[in-house]
């Protein structure tokens, strides 16, 4: 990173974007701009990196904040808005809405949680980081539609802020890294993680009958044998239970038919 002085930065224009209008985003101009280096020569990439990490979980808090505050419009809005005599929170599709938003918040808090605690030990959060900002962000975005989809017409419209709650939302899933990035993030580290496979103790595989010796070739062909006609055994008891019952049925049948 580097500073310079305010003097030698020219705004050129505002950008205007879908969501987060509270925060400016502007393209700006140096020209002949003098810049200190902040930090140590070499270990730019190093700082960064940890700069996202932090950053990541912002994000992730964010998202939470603006999930919290459109499933909490949402909820009191199925209990408040009613159709054909009942408050629409007692139709099952609300209700289904609702508990996958509740779940995804409670999720996406936690895994927030854990990574800022984890920061705050001064541990390596780069996983942990990742996973908060790309769950936090999609289930924001997720519960956001539904508080609209639940507002119906209402919500579209700007009388209420959930269709800005939906726009602010998007942009946790591209700042810091767009959620492909985490993925691709997450899955480093899993696969780094992995842990040698303990198979379960299996029996060796049997040899063609063909390739047995002549002792054990008898013993496999007795044991065959012998199956076959505890299995036969069985059939016929069991035809000799259905048999009888199929003759009662019988006259029955013709009956319908006639």
């Amino acid at each position: 990173a580097f500073i310079m002085m305010k003097d030698q930065v020219t705004p050129v224009r505002k950008i205007h974007t879908y969501g987060m209008r509270a925060s400016d985003t502007a393209e700006l101009r140096f020209e002949k701009a003098k810049a200190e280096l902040l930090g140590a020569r070499g270990r730019g990439r190093e700082q960064a990196l940890s700069v996202l990490d932090r950053g990541r979980i912002g994000i992730a808090a964010l998202a939470v904040g603006i999930a919290e505050a459109a499933f909490d419009r949402a909820n009191s809005y199925a209990n408040e808005r009613k159709q054909f005599g009942h408050p629409i929170g007692d139709f099952q599709a609300v209700q289904w809405m609702l508990v996958d938003s509740a779940m995804e918040l409670e999720a996406a808090e936690v895994l927030t949680m854990h990574a800022a605690n984890l920061q705050d030990q001064a541990k390596n959060t780069t996983k942990e980081s990742a996973m908060a900002k790309l769950f936090a962000s999609e289930s924001a975005v997720r519960i956001c539609d539904r508080a609209m989809q639940i507002h119906g017409g209402y919500g579209y419209s700007r009388d209420l802020p959930i269709e800005r709650y939906l726009r602010d939302a998007k942009l946790c899933e591209i700042g810091e890294g767009t959620s492909q990035v985490q993925r691709l993030v997450i899955a480093r580290h899993v696969l780094k993680e992995a842990k040698p496979l303990k198979l379960a103790h299996r029996e060796p595989r049997r040899q063609p009958l063909g390739e047995l010796p002549g002792e054990h070739r008898r013993h496999v062909l007795h044991d065959h044998d012998r199956h076959r006609e505890v299995g036969g055994k069985a059939l016929e008891q069991v035809g000799q239970r259905v048999r009888p019952a199929g003759r009662a049925v019988r006259p029955a049948v013709d009956g319908l038919r006639q």
